[in-house]
C-alpha cells in the first residue's frame, strides 16, 4: 500500500474552478486498486504545525489530495500519464502542485470505515 500526496496552491477567488476540475477532469480510468482519494482543505490552525502556505508563497487557498492504493505499481499505471510537471500551470494554481508517494510502515486499522460513495460531483 502506499499513500500519494499532492499539494495544490489554488489562485484565490478560483477555488470552485478548481474543485470543480479536480472532481470532473481529474479521474481514475480503472478504481480496482484506489482504495480511496480525499481532496481536502486545512480546517483550523489550532492544531496545525504544518506551514500551509510555505513561507514566500504568493497568496493562495491550499488544497491537500491525499490517495491511498494498492501499490505504487498501480498509481503509477493509472496517474503518471497525466503527470505534467513541463507544462504550464493549470489557469487556477498560484504555483505548480508537488506530490510523493509515501511506504505505509506500520498501519493502525480501526473499526470506522471508509465511505462508500463518491462525494456529490465527483466523476
Amino acid at each position: 500500500m502506499v499513500i500519494v500526496l499532492v499539494k495544490w496552491k489554488i489562485k484565490p477567488g478560483l477555488e470552485e474552478s478548481f474543485l470543480k476540475h479536480w472532481q470532473q477532469h481529474l479521474t481514475v480510468r480503472d478504481d480496482l486498486d484506489l482504495v480511496g482519494e480525499f481532496l481536502c482543505t486545512p480546517k483550523s490552525r489550532e492544531y496545525a504545525t504544518w506551514r500551509l502556505p510555505d513561507p514566500g508563497d504568493p497568496p493562495c487557498a491550499i488544497f491537500l489530495n491525499v490517495g491511498i492504493w494498492r501499490s505504487e505499481s498501480a498509481f503509477l499505471e493509472q496517474i503518471a500519464p497525466y503527470f505534467s510537471d513541463d507544462a504550464e500551470p493549470l489557469h487556477f494554481e498560484a504555483n505548480r502542485r508537488v506530490r510523493t508517494v509515501l511506504s505505509a510502515n506500520a498501519c493502525r486499522i480501526g473499526q470506522a470505515r471508509l465511505p462508500s460513495d463518491n462525494s456529490d460531483g465527483v466523476v
